[in-house]
């Protein structure tokens, strides 16, 4: 029943929301761009569903520190479409694979950030101990 709605907010999410269009390029505060290559539903043990935002970031993969910045930055753009879906955790994962449609085997790289929401409302990084919206 919980994975259900769940899945059913996941699709209420993709589709009252810009992302709704595959692979929508999405333009940041911070004047950095991104495509959107999926969301959906994601599992994990022992936990309750959440959901994976897969985007291009149009930058290497190398660079983490302005990975975790693009990443904060779409959640914050994203942040009341995705509080809508209720889910409890996220993953924001950027990849090299590039936009448009594919043939054959597809080899890539992912960087991926959980973040977690607690019972006090916040979202923090996985493990972390400072909530992100209060750090960033």
């Amino acid at each position: 029943m919980r994975s259900t709605t769940t899945l059913a907010m996941t699709l209420a999410f993709m589709a009252s929301s810009r992302l709704a269009t595959a692979q929508e390029v999405i333009h940041l505060p911070s004047g950095d761009t991104v495509a959107i290559l999926a969301v959906t539903q994601i599992r994990a043990p022992n936990r309750p569903p959440g959901l994976l935002i897969r985007f291009y970031p149009y930058t290497s993969l190398a660079d983490t520190i302005h990975l975790r910045k693009l990443a904060l930055s779409l959640r914050q753009t994203l942040r009341p479409k995705i509080e809508a879906t209720g889910v409890p955790w996220l993953v924001l994962q950027a990849t090299d694979q590039t936009p448009g449609p594919h043939l054959g085997i597809i080899r890539g790289e992912n960087y991926g950030f959980v973040l977690e929401k607690r019972s006090n409302g916040k979202w923090y990084f996985l493990d972390g101990s400072e909530p992100i919206d209060d750090a960033h």
